[in-house]
């Protein structure tokens, strides 16, 4: 009787330990600019609380680009901007963004671009990107 319960204490520390090193994987901290750069991460959504997700039709038109050096370089639909950022503790902060100022025929360009400006939640999960604020949230992959 004494070894069935150590065999099954066994067994549940190691289910533990598998689902520890499981949620690990899935998702983790963005620490440092090369879990960003890299390829362009792509707009798959807009979330904004009380309103309809925005899922871009083409989605090369809302872009991040990450650079070692904490450099970035956005597309927000038809206008181009540049800036800088930094990470800690799972939080991302940019700086103001200097865009060009094409007449886009929506504003979505515009939302995207102040959506990542400031202070802002980040994670990495899987091939996920999350970008948070009080002010809506940016679903992003490669």
């Amino acid at each position: 009787m004494r070894d069935s319960r150590q065999a099954v204490r066994f067994a549940c520390a190691l289910a533990l330990l598998a689902f520890t090193l499981f949620q690990a994987a899935c998702a983790h901290e963005v620490t440092g600019p090369s879990d960003l750069e890299g390829a362009a991460w792509r707009l798959q959504a807009i979330e904004v609380d009380g309103a309809n997700a925005f899922v871009p039709e083409d989605r090369s038109r809302f872009t991040i680009e990450f650079g070692a050096d904490e450099a970035l370089g956005v597309r927000a639909d038809c206008n181009l901007c540049g800036g800088s950022y930094a990470l800690s503790s799972g939080r991302m902060t940019v700086g103001p963004l200097a865009c060009t100022l094409i007449a886009c025929p929506t504003n979505r360009g515009q939302e995207f671009a102040s959506l990542l400006q400031g202070t802002t939640s980040i994670e990495l999960e899987d091939a996920e990107l999350r970008i948070g604020s009080d002010r809506g949230t940016l679903v992003l992959m490669r």
